[in-house]
């Protein structure tokens, strides 16, 4: 989870951060029958660096799987582009 120290040690030390910081935390796991394990957790992730940025995270209806879908768009950051 997001909230564990091992993720957010390794976050820290390969520069990275979560995709969708500052935006709400959406379960993705589990996504079964509710009565079995009502609340879920925020376990699908992309990590990265200051070079991108993301528009838009989206978790999807369950189909099927275990996990919801999840769904990113990102792009370059401007100043990245200018300078490249």
């Amino acid at each position: 989870t997001p909230w564990s120290p091992v993720f957010a040690r390794f976050a820290k030390n390969a520069g990275l951060r979560r995709a969708t910081a500052g935006n709400a935390v959406t379960p993705t796991w589990y996504a079964g029958p509710k009565s079995w394990f009502p609340m879920g957790l925020a376990l699908d992730h992309a990590l990265i660096n200051d070079r991108l940025e993301c528009l838009r995270y989206q978790v999807g209806e369950p189909i099927g799987s275990d996990h919801r879908p999840v769904i990113w768009d990102f792009a370059i950051r401007e100043a990245q582009r200018a300078s490249s």
